[in-house]
């Protein structure tokens, strides 16, 4: 417990103190807020001016940031795509440059504790990133909420015919679904943190990390059943058909880890 513990705060630490991981999370927060006020700008203008009225102003839920609706939404699109890219520049970089040059992987064996320190450092990671998602996510709904409250325009969605039971089930709560998705998409962003963090454990080149962790990313978007699936709301989708993005991207990088700790474990007979 107290191990996990201090591996998450020295990793805080290390992060706060890191140039590059201090100039990628800003790349991510602006690059976010920016795609957003290019969306908000005009209709909040026209909005404050009495242009619209409620049924002409958009929900909240829909300018927010992973909606992917806004005119910035080419942007936000990129940011999610080099997903790999951002997340070795804020921690997976330190984890390959310390497993290069040393490794306090055969000390925890010698005590008995290698699988503890792994699932540690992995379970570390994994909050690091779902907590910062988290915070950058909901600060965007909120103020769009702030900026938007009231307004009741989902694109046209709630006036045409509607298939899917759970867009239906979507547009009535509005508000829970948004939040549904950013708990998921902060936990999926946190989970393929993890991946990261096992491949770089066994691989130790740059170079190579951030090939193989882009090829993996963009493999979970273009499976039959891939993450966009489940990372946008209001999209139309069925309930079997994001459960299923959902079990496959889960079970991908479920593999994919205990592949890596298992490659480890057989690693350390050599340490």
């Amino acid at each position: 417990m107290f191990g996990g513990l201090y591996l998450f705060l020295a990793e805080l630490y290390a992060i706060r103190h890191s140039k590059r991981s201090r100039l990628t999370i800003l790349a991510i927060i602006v690059g976010t807020f920016f795609a957003e006020g290019l969306s908000w700008y005009d209709t909040f203008i026209r909005f404050a001016s009495g242009h619209l009225t409620t049924n002409q102003i958009p929900h909240p839920a829909m300018v927010a940031a992973l909606s992917f609706s806004s005119s910035g939404q080419g942007i936000q699109m990129l940011l999610t795509l080099l997903l790999p890219v951002f997340l070795i520049l804020i921690s997976t970089g330190r984890t390959i440059e310390r497993s290069s040059a040393s490794s306090n992987y055969p000390l925890y064996l010698k005590a008995g504790k290698l699988k503890r320190a792994l699932l540690e450092s992995e379970w570390a990671q994994f909050r690091i990133v779902t907590l910062f998602f988290l915070l950058l996510y909901s600060s965007d709904f909120l103020i769009a909420v702030a900026l938007f409250h009231g307004g009741e325009n989902f694109r046209g969605l709630a006036d045409q015919p509607i298939g899917s039971s759970l867009l239906r089930w979507e547009l009535i709560h509005p508000y829970l679904t948004y939040v549904g998705t950013i708990i998921v998409v902060s936990v999926t962003f946190g989970i393929f943190s993890t991946v990261l963090h096992v491949l770089a454990l066994n691989l130790k080149r740059t170079g190579l990390i951030y090939l193989i962790s882009m090829v993996i990313w963009l493999l979970l978007f273009s499976l039959p059943h891939g993450v966009a699936y489940f990372i946008q709301p209001f999209v139309g989708y069925n309930w079997h058909n994001r459960l299923l993005a959902m079990l496959s991207f889960g079970s991908v990088c479920g593999i994919l880890i205990l592949i890596g700790n298992l490659a480890l474990n057989c690693r350390s007979r050599y340490w």
